[in-house]
């Protein structure tokens, strides 16, 4: 009988250990988005204001049409790049008007 109530309360330990460890990478992993700036890109294919990790890039293929119109507050002709600030991707803009 005092096995069986040792090992049921290990056994009941780890799992609990191995719950624990689980939540904690997953919040460890939502935080960590970035290490450098290569890490992030456009969370759109067109007119994004947004950066997201490389891990959730949206799935721009050759059917993805864009305007060709340099859309203020956006990232669009060089306005604004992604960046890794904080370990979270961040949309950085460079300049307000547009010159072409």
């Amino acid at each position: 009988p005092r096995f069986f109530f040792w090992s049921a309360f290990l056994t009941m330990g780890a799992r609990t250990l191995l719950l624990y460890f689980v939540v904690f990478c997953m919040a460890v992993g939502s935080v960590l988005e970035c290490l450098t700036d290569v890490d992030c890109v456009p969370a759109a294919c067109c007119h994004s204001d947004v950066c997201v990790p490389v891990a959730l890039s949206p799935k721009c293929g050759p059917r993805v049409f864009c305007t060709q119109e340099c859309r203020g507050g956006t990232m669009d002709c060089g306005a604004g790049r992604c960046v890794c600030d904080g370990r979270t991707c961040v949309a950085r803009m460079t300049q307000t008007t547009f010159e072409l």
